[in-house]
């Protein structure tokens, strides 16, 4: 196989018992990013806008992701694009959520599409994200997340 550019991602399905429009408000609003996903989050569901994400304290060599908000479908999408990393093979992905009604819930379908290569972070990543999706699920299913500490 050919080695394409930015041909990679990372691909995750879940269910959530929580609405499509629960889930989207999990994903757009600040307050609630950190609940189950990072240290402190700041930004603006608005197409067009930047969401800072801090992972740590301000000290932390974790830093700091800056993600451009691309598209936003109120309880069916929402898409990032990555501005700024300390993964350099994240700078450039697509962040992707498709929210879809089903009898119990909301089915989602995560990416992350745009790596380089599959050498490097793509498979810790994939894991992490696993993980951040469980959180997401654990805190609409139960009130509490596990985020980022």
């Amino acid at each position: 196989m050919q080695n394409i550019p930015g041909f990679y991602r990372i691909l995750h399905e879940m269910t959530i018992v929580a609405t499509p429009d629960q889930i989207f408000k999990a994903l757009t609003e600040p307050q609630v990013l950190e609940a189950w996903w990072a240290t402190h989050a700041v930004g603006e569901p608005k197409v067009g806008s930047m969401v800072q994400l801090r992972f740590g304290n301000e000290q932390s060599a974790n830093g700091m992701e800056m993600l451009e908000v691309i598209m936003l479908e109120p309880g069916r999408k929402v898409e990032w694009l990555d501005r700024q990393s300390l993964l350099p093979e994240w700078v450039g992905t697509r962040i992707t959520w498709e929210l879809s009604p089903i009898e119990n819930g909301t089915k989602i379908l995560f990416g992350q599409r745009g790596y380089a290569s599959a050498e490097g972070c793509l498979a810790m990543c994939s894991y992490h994200w696993a993980g951040y999706l469980t959180s997401l699920k654990a805190y609409l299913e139960t009130g509490k997340g596990n985020p980022y500490r």
